[in-house]
């Protein structure tokens, strides 16, 4: 839209759990969306257009993470906008409530960045956090938050034989008929899996003979502690071997598997979340509601807690959901002025969350925050002061159902 944008990225590459995270499949949608359902997911398929499954996860977009670095870079750059890269931010300056510059740790030393508008995109909510605003973690009974996992690509997979698995209620059996998910619960018995894994989701990768493996897990790590980063993040990479043993001595097809790559940081599904001028609730997201301040119409995916005190699923398995609005409001931080959130930092509740946190819905949030901070820097004014109902005719104009 014109403005001046610089985005400020802590690694060295785009993407986050996109690239680094090893995320995959890319999940969650929402009603019709160009930018995401054409551009983004057309430019990560590749040439070699890797396939889009339907699973009870609903659409699966798999893709290449290495080949993903250069194309997210390649298109922020077409975009004239421009990117500090391994430049986290480590603090703020405000003027009587508005948030006005903010302090980045640049390898030439600390730099203070200034602008009209900020949106943080940061997962965890770091900016707000900085800027001071209000925010909840964890589930209301004892505060604790959905566990952490590296995940890994494997290789040398037999694709005649070696089945898919996305989650611990498919339905996917073993060829004498025994279904697989209790193939892995046994070995969790016995102790072949570790502590908490007792599903290994096996994903389709954009390539034969890999697939892609989301299956360690860390439980009670305060992911916000660097001390305690590096303790799981050790944690987790000594499970690798173990899960990689599990395939190869019991998974048809998997004989002589290997890893090929694993992820260069914590996934990390659940911190702060921003408390903003609207909280998305559990009802919300259960019964499908909709907003006249919508700027993400539709959205779905299932309410999917990962246990924070065990394995598997929270409530036995993961909730289906009625398409619901994300409405603007849960963009906007209470009490601070000149800045959006965007993706799971969002405004909402520790089930909604579970629902709202997953990379295709992310991206459409971070197309309305882009919108409304444009808007608000040529009209001069803070992103609380746009109307929802301009966030939501320039969407129209790029062929957003709203």
């Amino acid at each position: 839209m014109g403005a001046k944008t610089l985005l400020i990225e802590r690694y060295g590459v785009l993407g986050g759990m996109l690239t680094l995270g090893h995320v995959s499949p890319l999940l969650g949608m929402t009603a019709k969306n160009p930018f995401v359902d054409d551009e983004m997911i057309g430019l990560l398929r590749g040439e070699e257009k890797a396939p889009i499954g339907r699973t009870r996860n609903g659409r699966e977009v798999y893709y290449n993470h290495d080949a993903a670095k250069a194309t997210l870079h390649n298109l922020v750059d077409k975009s004239g906008a421009d990117v500090f890269l391994q430049t986290p931010v480590i603090g703020v300056t405000k003027d009587a409530g508005r948030l006005t510059g903010v302090v980045a740790a640049t390898p030439r030393g600390p730099a203070l960045v200034k602008a009209k508008v900020f949106i943080d995109a940061t997962g965890d909510g770091n900016l707000s956090f900085l800027a001071g605003a209000p925010f909840e973690m964890g589930r209301p009974s004892d505060g604790r938050s959905q566990p952490v996992t590296l995940e890994f690509c494997i290789e040398n997979v037999d694709d005649s034989r070696g089945l898919y698995a996305y989650g611990g209620s498919d339905p996917v059996k073993l060829p004498d008929g025994k279904p697989y998910r209790d193939l892995c619960r046994e070995a969790h018995a016995r102790g072949e899996l570790p502590e908490f894994v007792t599903i290994v989701r096996l994903h389709p990768a954009a390539l034969k003979g890999e697939r892609n493996v989301n299956a360690t897990q860390a439980n009670g790590f305060d992911t916000l502690n660097p001390r305690e980063i590096a303790a799981a993040t050790l944690e987790l990479q000594r499970q690798i071997p173990r899960v990689v043993a599990f395939l190869r001595n019991h998974v048809p097809g998997y004989e002589n598997c290997r890893v090929k790559t694993s992820a260069s940081t914590l996934g990390t599904r659940e911190t702060r979340r921003i408390m903003g001028d609207y909280v998305l609730s559990d009802t919300d997201v259960e019964q499908g509601a909709r907003f006249d301040d919508a700027v993400v119409h539709e959205a779905w995916f299932l309410i999917d807690i990962h246990n924070p005190s065990g394995g598997g699923q929270a409530e036995g398995r993961s909730r289906i959901p009625k398409s619901y609005d994300i409405p603007y409001r849960c963009l906007l931080p209470r009490g601070i002025e000149g800045l959006l959130t965007a993706g799971r930092c969002i405004s909402g509740t520790h089930r909604a969350h579970a629902s709202y946190r997953v990379m295709g819905i992310a991206m459409a949030m971070g197309q309305a925050a882009g919108i409304a901070a444009a808007h608000a820097v040529k009209k001069g004014v803070t992103p609380r002061q746009i109307p929802a109902t301009q966030i939501r005719e320039t969407l129209a104009t790029l062929g957003v159902a709203l």
